[in-house]
């Protein structure tokens, strides 16, 4: 828990000393978060809402390796949806 506070404290100075949510996602990335801790960390630090947070991260150079598989698991769940909807 000490850990995370860390981290944070340290996203927020990133991200004040160079305005580059990249980085801090980076930074985020190497210290084990999840996309979605790093969407998390992304609302308390911008104060934005979750679909813009999820967008940033989805989107972002930190995570674009992860991109495609993203893509294929949200369509799959989509045609589920679909199916069960009717």
């Amino acid at each position: 828990m000490e850990q995370d506070k860390e981290i944070k404290s340290n996203c927020i100075k990133i991200f004040n000393e160079t305005k580059d949510i990249e980085y801090v996602l980076t930074y985020l990335r190497d210290n084990g978060y999840s996309k979605i801790q790093s969407v998390q960390t992304l609302i308390e630090l911008q104060k934005t809402d979750l679909g813009k947070a999820k967008r940033i991260v989805h989107l972002s150079k930190s995570w674009a390796d992860m991109y495609s598989r993203d893509e294929k698991f949200h369509d799959a769940i989509e045609k589920v949806s679909e199916k069960i909807r009717g």
